[in-house]
Formats: C-alpha cells, sequence, structure tokens
C-alpha cells in the first residue's frame, strides 16, 4: 500500500510540480492513502486460470465499494502468426468457464458483473485498452511466479500493465509452491 501513496505522489509531482507542493500532507501514512484512494466503483478484474478466479474476484469485490461493478476479463492470448478471428473452441469454452466462476463470486458478493472474452495477440495492451475505454477505478490481476524464456526477456503482462496503467492495480500472488 505504501508503494501506492509513493507512485502516485511521484507522478502527481512529475505532472505538476505546484499542485503537489500545495497538496496537504498527510499526518501518517494511513491519512495518505485515505486521501488518495476511494473506494473503487469500476474493477476490472482480470482472470487467466480458473484457479485464481474465485481468488481475483473475491478480493475485488472486498476491496470494491457498495454497489461497485466488476468487469470480468478473459484474454485469450494468440500467437502473432494465427488470425484474432481463428476457431478456438476449446480455449473459448476455457474461458467461459473461468468467467462463470468469477461470475458467481460476483453474484454472491451482490454486485453487478460483466463478462468479456477478448482475442489479442498481447494480453497486456488488451487490458489496457479495456482499462482505458471502460474508465475503470482499479484493476485487479493474479500474477504467476513461473518465469518463462519469453517473460525473462519481454517482462510480464503483470509489469507492463503496472507500467502503463491509468488506474491503481492490485495484484492477488500466491504464494510460492
Amino acid at each position: 500500500m505504501v508503494s501506492l501513496y509513493l507512485r502516485q505522489k511521484r507522478l502527481l509531482h512529475r505532472r505538476d510540480p505546484v499542485l503537489h507542493d500545495r497538496m496537504i500532507q498527510p499526518q501518517n501514512e494511513e491519512e495518505g492513502m485515505a486521501q488518495q484512494m476511494r473506494k473503487p466503483k469500476r474493477i476490472l478484474v482480470g482472470l487467466k486460470t480458473l484457479e485464481n478466479a474465485v481468488e481475483l474476484t473475491t478480493l475485488a469485490s472486498r476491496l470494491g465499494s457498495r454497489g461497485a461493478s466488476l468487469i470480468l476479463v478473459h484474454v485469450i492470448e494468440l500467437p502473432d502468426n494465427t488470425a484474432l478471428d481463428a476457431e478456438v473452441p476449446d480455449l473459448e469454452a476455457a474461458a467461459q468457464k473461468i468467467l462463470r466462476a468469477g461470475e458467481s463470486v460476483a453474484r454472491r458478493s451482490h454486485l453487478k458483473a460483466r463478462t468479456l472474452v477478448l482475442r489479442a495477440h498481447s494480453a497486456s495492451y488488451a487490458l489496457l485498452d479495456e482499462l482505458k475505454e471502460k474508465k475503470s477505478d482499479l484493476a485487479v490481476l493474479g500474477y504467476h511466479h513461473g518465469r518463462t524464456l519469453g517473460e525473462i526477456v519481454f517482462g510480464t503482462t503483470a509489469k507492463h500493465v503496472a507500467e502503463h496503467s491509468p488506474c491503481y492495480v492490485v495484484f492477488g500472488i500466491p504464494p510460492r509452491k
């Protein structure tokens, strides 16, 4: 939580140093967080696997304000040489199953939830586009510990979204196995 506040403060200073200096400085860390972040109303939840769908949707439900709406998104990431409209029935079925799991959690939490399956060559760009288009207040994403060569060379979806997100991002990071 501290890093969210510090990151926001640095960004504000870079954008408008005068506004930053006029900003009322918080008395303590908790007060600072309360000043910076209100309970989000529009939360985008990126669901990658069935295992993290319940956990991430639960996290988003707890972080959201009363009456918040969730946008549950699963990105079918296709290789660059594959057309985005290619037939991938197995991936479509898996996506629907993942979204249904998240939707049932949202329903139990009495929150409105919309589901969305996106097809993209890059999940991070697709998620960033949705965050901007839907004007989300918060993104809740999962993170996995596995490292592939591609992640080492190009970075992860989580890292890219965190660096370019127009809103706060919360990561649900499971313990190492």
